[in-house]
């Protein structure tokens, strides 16, 4: 099973699961480039995904860092609101930057289930013409 790039133990190693931590991120930002420079998004809303990534990528590592030094934690409601609302990017770049909430199954579970909720509602907002009155300002 070498070019599946999986060891004996079935753990996928670091190296590659970053690069394609790496490439995920890359794609989806370049897709919503892609829809704001095709008028499928506003400028926004690509801002939006960085701000909130931003704030949940620092909620990540204060969080470990808090673990660590055994103080009061980011409830992992807030970090699964955080993904939902927008900040999945900053999400999945923490855990893999601060080596946290890597290992807890129904984490990483109910995580894919907020990234794929937040893609299905961006889906259906560059779908619709719900935007279409704001891009027709532009």
């Amino acid at each position: 099973m070498q070019w599946l790039d999986v060891p004996q133990a079935g753990v996928v190693r670091p190296t590659v699961l970053k690069a394609r931590v790496w490439m995920t991120l890359l794609v989806f930002f370049a897709g919503l480039v892609l829809a704001v420079w095709s008028e499928r998004l506003v400028t926004g809303v690509p801002l939006c995904y960085l701000l909130m990534s931003a704030l949940t990528f620092c909620c990540y590592g204060m969080d470990k860092r808090a673990a660590r030094q055994g103080r009061w934690r980011v409830a992992e409601q807030t970090l699964h609101a955080l993904a939902l609302l927008g900040g999945w990017p900053g999400a999945l770049l923490g855990q893999q930057v601060f080596r946290h909430k890597t290992r807890k199954l129904a984490f990483r579970w109910l995580f894919g289930v907020t990234v794929a909720l937040n893609l299905a509602g961006l889906w259906l907002l560059v779908r619709s013409d719900l935007l279409r009155p704001v891009l027709a300002v532009h």
